[in-house]
């Protein structure tokens, strides 16, 4: 055993070879129980062949006992080899003091492969097993917590957290805020993270500040989290946000700056530094952040439109025309593409594609009261007075109270 203790103080100090070597050694003198020892150890270090060839070993002498069975499970899960796994675990039978342990690794062998229900029930079945035992409770509420399932999670979670269990505090916090309880949410992530500051718990407590509309308490937990990391790239936009929400829109406007320095391919980025360029009246860094965005996913329509409305605005129809392009050449209609083009056109006076872009876009736009109003007059332009008021009345249906539509439709109805 001596052997084997200076073995590891020689792993853990880096000397690895020497360290390993002194193990193979101790291996060959060693009893069952050391046998069984050092096959753990080897599982640590990650030298899964080595610890297999001895678990198979004592397995063979010692069919019953549960302990290598599993550990031996342990390390063929490692290894990928899942069905082994499975042929070990399925020899934990119930009633054994290890069939609880053989239910858990079951569950992430099922919930691994995508059996959702089969993991559920095994996690189920260890937790009936022993309702005390937090641990149980604790990994069936993580279960629900990494599935998506957050109100079930809250009550198993809670469970753990009552027989102190490690973690349990910053779990269940993160299974509140899921759930929309970010008050509760709020509280033991606060009490969570004095034990324990850890990145992905400070980013959930960041989170549920913004949803709980607490601006200043998110802006300091994301900027801990970048002093703690400041290669936590998503953290950028949320803290921008913050900002925004504050009123600090210079602020807003760095934080996103900073965070295209770390992540120079994130489009959210620079959507978010191009709002709050338009916001901040630049319109030619909004412009410049969009194109930016465009270039690493030209797909993503909502940029499109984005710069096509500031396109618009800048009454540069021409580049607006340019911008649209590639999408017109695809079968599907975009209806707001159709509405930017058609008041493109209209603006340029060629008023035949304006009419057909107007009355593709009015398709999938029936519902807008910006468009109804905009397309309703240019009708009028048109002379088409009674498509005009067809428009009119329906835009008074949504948007009633417009006193100046409801006086136009009084005049249309006279003349």
């Amino acid at each position: 055993m001596e052997k084997i203790n200076e073995a590891i103080a020689l792993i853990d100090r880096g000397y690895v070879n020497e360290g390993m070597s002194l193990l193979e050694q101790a291996e060959k003198k060693a009893d069952d129980e050391q046998r069984l020892s050092l096959a753990e150890i080897y599982m640590t270090y990650g030298h899964l062949d080595k610890a297999v060839s001895i678990l198979n070993d004592l397995s063979a002498k010692y069919p019953d006992q549960e302990e290598i069975l599993l550990l031996l499970a342990e390390c063929y899960m490692e290894e990928g080899l899942e069905e082994q796994a499975l042929d070990c675990l399925l020899e934990v039978g119930p009633g054994s003091e290890g069939y609880a342990r053989s239910l858990l690794l079951q569950a992430d062998i099922y919930e691994g492969q995508g059996l959702f229900e089969v993991a559920e029930r095994k996690l189920k079945d260890a937790a009936k097993t022993d309702e005390s035992e937090p641990v149980l409770s604790f990994a069936l509420g993580d279960f629900y917590l990494r599935t998506g399932n957050f109100a079930e999670a809250v009550p198993h979670l809670s469970k753990a957290k009552e027989h102190g269990m490690e973690d349990s505090e910053l779990k269940l916090a993160e299974a509140l805020s899921r759930a929309g309880k970010f008050e509760e949410s709020l509280i033991l992530y606060e009490e969570g993270l004095l034990q324990k500051k850890e990145l992905y718990p400070l980013f959930g407590y960041g989170l549920t500040s913004l949803k709980a509309g607490e601006y200043k308490k998110a802006a300091a937990a994301f900027e801990e989290l970048k002093d703690m990391d400041p290669d936590y790239s998503t953290l950028y936009p949320f803290l921008s946000y913050a900002y925004e929400q504050e009123g600090a829109l210079e602020e807003a406007l760095k934080a996103v700056k900073e965070g295209l320095q770390r992540d120079e391919y994130n489009e959210d980025i620079y959507m978010q530094a191009a709002r709050l360029s338009y916001k901040l009246k630049d319109s030619s860094k909004g412009e410049y952040y969009v194109r930016e965005a465009l270039s690493l996913n030209p797909s993503r329509l909502e940029l499109l439109v984005d710069l096509g409305f500031q396109l618009l605005k800048e009454e540069r129809h021409e580049e607006l025309i340019r911008l649209y392009g590639p999408v017109m050449q695809s079968e599907e209609s975009i209806p707001v593409i159709d509405w930017h083009l058609a008041a493109a056109y209209r603006e340029m006076e060629d008023y035949d594609k304006a009419s057909a872009l107007y009355l593709k876009a009015a398709a999938g736009l029936e519902e807008d009261p910006g468009f109804l109003e905009e397309y309703a007059y240019y009708l009028l332009e048109e002379g088409e007075q009674d498509k005009a008021l067809q428009l009119f009345e329906k835009l008074l249906v949504i948007q009633p109270g417009m006193d100046d539509i409801e006086e136009t439709v009084r005049r249309l109805k006279e003349f």
